[in-house]
């Protein structure tokens, strides 16, 4: 099929649940070729020419092993006809804005649901409230992001994708509308890609799409497979009313009680008794010097001159560094940085001098700087502007093992306690492995292995005891289970 003559839209949600599973199992019964934008997953691609099927296509293996929990009409059949002419890729990336041309489907939920969802599907092993004021990094998304608690990091995501609507077309549809008026919901995102079904045809691919038939896809894939996923767990909007208390719903002010107006949902009072945005002073508080240096760097950036972009906002930094300036300057710089930053690692280096750069590096900027005095991003931006950089880990358990969010650039570990708290027993016996979290991560512990003391392993041991088969380490549990499986698996 000629590029020209096909119509690509993206299909995007934040990495909580939402419950985009519904959208991609609605297109899918519909007949649209939707597609799992994971190129780390399918190396060879997410569709193949289907086996027994003439004129169709199937979904290669690694993706019914991941996708069977999510899609019940998966249970049914793998062979899809598809109309010519239109695709759509869905993921909870940001890098997908890298193909901007592709019309945008924001799937969004309240964000008291949908964190509190995925808490309670893969971060129980420690307490609520420290989940929601734990700084996180998202290897298995947008790599090293943002390092900011979960309600900052959907304020924004959000904020990402929102700024970029004067690039190319966002259509925000909810969960909640999913819920309350599917028929119409469904309508609604089959009219934004300009293809037309029978009120009939809607009709039974909601029905198919339901909560209820996505819970029975997830039981019978845990029955089947033995592992947890808890994709669906209840399924109800307006749930964080029943157990959220004033102090869960003061981490929901400032950045996301701004971004939940945007988007139509209305913050708790607790949430607005809370925020404060208070933002930077204009560049015209800075002193002369400083200014000059932001106004070459911006000069430089919009013209599309990215290495002397770059070494300008070097320069600023070096010039903060070595002159008496106040917090409030150091930060303003550091809103500079991190969104330079940010907006690198998710388009990449050949995309930093284009219109989606631009715009993407404005709706950081702006989203850190119209946040700087509440807490999580003050912190963030602070630990910036004094040097500090993230720590890297891998997602799968293959690096690192940091459970502290970041640590100054070249400091050496510590040796001593850690002082993260105790490790907690998840499951006692995986393969022969317990599960364990410690420190915000999960850990799988050969239970023979009675010696490691994960407060005071060092990233050597780790290696050593990894390669032996010993311990593994990961960001969500059954990242930990797969990497049990993989090592079990290796002749």
């Amino acid at each position: 099929m000629k590029a020209e003559t096909l119509r690509e839209f993206h299909l995007v949600s934040a990495p909580f649940s939402c419950g985009i599973s519904w959208a991609v199992s609605v297109l899918l019964e519909l007949g649209i070729r939707t597609t799992h934008a994971e190129p780390r997953r399918y190396r060879n691609g997410f569709w193949r020419p289907a086996p027994d099927a003439p004129n169709a296509d199937s979904i290669v293996p690694e993706g019914v092993a991941h996708m069977r929990y999510y899609l019940p009409l998966l249970h049914e059949r793998n062979a899809f006809q598809f109309e010519p002419g239109v695709e759509v890729f869905w993921e909870h990336r940001l890098d997908s804005a890298r193909e901007i041309h592709r019309p945008v489907i924001l799937f969004t939920r309240d964000p008291r649901d949908a964190i509190h969802s995925l808490y309670q599907r893969n971060y129980r092993h420690f307490g609520w409230l420290e989940y929601l004021r734990r700084p996180d990094r998202w290897q298995d998304h947008f790599p090293e992001m943002f390092g900011l608690p979960p309600a900052e990091t959907w304020a924004a995501w959000h904020a990402f994708w929102l700024g970029l609507e004067s690039l190319t077309p966002v259509k925000v549809v909810r969960f909640e509308d999913s819920k309350l008026r599917p028929l119409e919901t469904a309508r609604e995102i089959l009219g934004w890609l300009g293809v037309e079904r029978s009120d009939a045809a809607i009709r039974r691919a909601v029905e198919r799409s339901s909560f209820q038939k996505i819970h029975a896809a997830m039981t019978k894939t845990e029955t089947e497979t033995g592992q947890k996923f808890g994709v669906a767990r209840r399924g109800k909007p307006g749930e964080w009313k029943e157990f959220m208390d004033s102090e869960a719903l003061q981490a929901f002010g400032g950045p996301a009680a701004h971004w939940m107006r945007e988007i139509g949902y209305e913050p708790a009072t607790e949430s607005l008794d809370a925020m404060d945005l208070r933002q930077l002073p204009a560049d015209a508080r800075l002193q002369p010097a400083l200014q000059a240096r932001i106004d070459i760097f911006r000069s430089h950036w919009l013209s599309g001159r990215v290495r002397e972009a770059r070494e300008q906002l070097n320069d600023a930094e070096a010039f903060i560094a070595q002159a008496r300036v106040s917090d409030e300057e150091r930060l303003w710089v550091a809103t500079h940085r991190v969104a330079f930053d940010w907006t690198e690692r998710v388009l990449g280096a050949d995309q930093l001098s284009t219109a989606t750069a631009r715009a993407a590096f404005s709706a950081f900027q702006g989203f850190n700087s119209q946040f700087a005095q509440w807490p999580s991003v003050r912190q963030m931006l602070d630990e910036r502007a004094r040097g500090m950089t993230l720590v890297r880990s891998d997602v799968f358990g293959s690096l690192g093992l940091s459970a502290s969010p970041m640590l100054p650039a070249g400091a050496a570990r510590s040796a001593g306690p850690s002082g993260l708290g105790t490790p907690v027993l998840v499951e006692e016996d995986y393969k022969g492995y317990r599960l364990v979290g410690f420190g915000g991560r999960f850990y799988a512990v050969a239970r023979e292995a009675n010696d490691i003391d994960l407060s005071r392993i060092s990233p050597e041991e780790m290696s050593s005891r990894r390669a032996q088969g010993k311990l593994f380490a990961g960001d969500l549990g059954f990242e930990v289970k797969e990497a049990i499986d993989r090592f079990m698996r290796a002749p």
